[in-house]
């Protein structure tokens, strides 16, 4: 596992997936279709999660758009979500970014791509070996790019424990 993430690029790629699925021939209009699944989700408050982390011996809670553990420095579309990421460290980068307006958001996720995010007071950054995530209701994860299924069904859970193991990163759901 690169990455891991929860909120806001879960639904926006189940419905990216989805109108796809059912359009095949407006592929040639992903980025677009992306963008309005991201305004979408917001306005809809689809994207949101509420959450507490336990990131090696720090907590975090709150409401979140995107909760994202990587060990990548690039999420969705090339973005610089994570600057310091590094796949052969002894840790991952645990990026979250607070539910705020659509605006902020979007001025988040354009900053990304510079690594400027890191810059507004709704991102947060933080790094460890493990990191326990839990969840007010069951979520889904996407991990490198794709919603994680069994059976053909997605996979949700409250609680998820991620551990980096020399170059991996272990994921566990549990009850």
């Amino acid at each position: 596992i690169g990455q891991a993430n929860w909120g806001l690029g879960v639904v926006v790629n189940r419905w990216v997936g989805k109108v796809l699925t059912t359009l095949p021939a407006l592929r040639r209009y992903q980025q677009t279709i992306g963008t309005l699944c991201i305004i979408l989700a917001h306005l809809l408050r689809r994207e949101k999660v509420m959450a507490t982390l336990q990131i090696g011996n720090r907590l975090l809670s709150g409401h979140f758009s995107i909760v994202l553990v990587t060990q990548l420095q690039h999420w969705a579309s090339g973005l610089r979500f994570a600057p310091d990421a590094n796949f052969y460290a002894p840790e991952f980068q645990v990026v979250t970014v607070r539910r705020t307006g659509l605006l902020k958001l979007i001025r988040i996720i354009l900053a990304a791509k510079t690594g400027q995010h890191l810059n507004f007071r709704e991102v947060e950054v933080s790094q460890a070996r493990e990191v326990h995530l839990h969840f007010a209701k069951a979520a889904a994860v996407q991990i490198d790019g794709d919603i994680l299924r069994f059976n053909g069904r997605e996979v949700t859970g409250q609680k998820f424990r991620l551990s980096k193991l020399r170059t991996q990163i272990k994921l566990s759901a549990y009850h």
